[in-house]
């Protein structure tokens, strides 16, 4: 479909297959390898090889110390990683701006999203060392345990913020004017009302003070308000209620017959009979056909071919 990866992903390296775990082993992950692989280039990262733990070597934990959490050897104590950790982590994130999305193996010391257990602490848990000053360090950057992509919702969810995110950073440079800030927002402004109506009200109340604050600074805002948004997962009612709003604006255009077909595409997807993508290409196929502008003034109509591929192939 693509000749060459456009994804640049982070991604534990143990997932790819690399045997670099405390045993020797790998935790090979099939969708990586398989459909992903296709569109991305991936950056392999294994935080324990990085800091010159080989293999095999002993396994590490959390451990609470009198000054804050460490990451020690389990059989010895003594073998402390925190700092060699913490300094790897500031070194990579400064990476960050080239990658589009981060993949993390769960469960683990280092490189769970999840809270893992802090030994010494009962009942106190936290995310790995390693993921955890990443996503300090670069809070805008989707992220995603590999086991969380077996859900077909969580997964389209990262892919969305992962395919945002690399429109943002290709775009962004050309955006040097509020009235472009303005015509971008506008082309994404449904597929961000599918992730509710709230977010998107403090958005578009950022963008009216277009005039009084500088460019670069309304471009930060806006950017984290628009991966805030997209964090929050759409609903069906949500997508139900962009459709109706792209069935309105074609309803001139359409024959009898043909608005009356779409209007209840719509109406199934709503009652949950019918996937997204059946409605959402029906309605794309009366666009390309009827108004064909209306495709190039919303993004959601027009998602990247292999955004299409990867969200709506199951």
């Amino acid at each position: 479909m693509h000749s060459q990866p456009s994804l640049n992903i982070a991604v534990s390296s143990c997932l790819l297959g690399q045997a670099v775990r405390y045993d020797g082993r790998d935790k090979a992950n099939a969708y990586l390898l398989g459909d992903l692989a296709r569109f991305c280039n991936y950056h392999p990262i294994c935080p324990e090889m990085a800091i010159g733990l080989g293999v095999p070597r002993a396994p590490i934990q959390l451990m609470q110390g009198t000054d804050r959490v460490h990451l020690v050897a389990i059989h010895d104590q003594t073998l402390d990683y925190t700092r060699e950790m913490t300094a790897l982590a500031q070194n990579i994130s400064r990476q960050g701006h080239q990658w589009h999305g981060y993949i993390f193996k769960q469960k683990s010391p280092s490189c769970s999203l999840t809270p893992v257990a802090v030994q010494g602490a009962p009942r106190t848990h936290q995310p790995g060392l390693f993921a955890g000053q990443i996503c300090r360090h670069q809070p805008l950057l989707p992220v995603i345990e590999a086991e969380a992509l077996i859900d077909i919702e969580v997964r389209d969810n990262f892919l969305e913020r992962v395919f945002a995110y690399r429109h943002w950073q290709q775009l962004s440079p050309r955006i040097r004017s509020t009235r472009q800030l303005m015509a971008f927002h506008q082309q994404q402004h449904l597929g961000l009302l599918a992730h509710g109506a709230a977010g998107l009200k403090r958005m578009e109340e950022t963008l009216a003070q277009l005039d009084e604050r500088p460019l670069k600074k309304l471009k930060a805002e806006y950017l984290g308000l628009m991966m805030a948004q997209l964090a929050r997962p759409a609903t069906r009612p949500g997508h139900g209620r962009v459709l109706r709003t792209l069935l309105g604006q074609l309803k001139a255009s359409l024959k009898q017959e043909d608005y009356r077909q779409l209007k209840q595409c719509i109406k199934d997807f709503q009652n949950g009979e019918i996937p997204l993508v059946q409605a959402l290409s029906l309605l794309k196929h009366h666009s390309q056909r009827r108004a064909p502008d209306l495709i190039a003034q919303h993004a959601y109509l027009n998602p990247p071919q292999e955004a299409w591929f990867l969200r709506f192939h199951q």
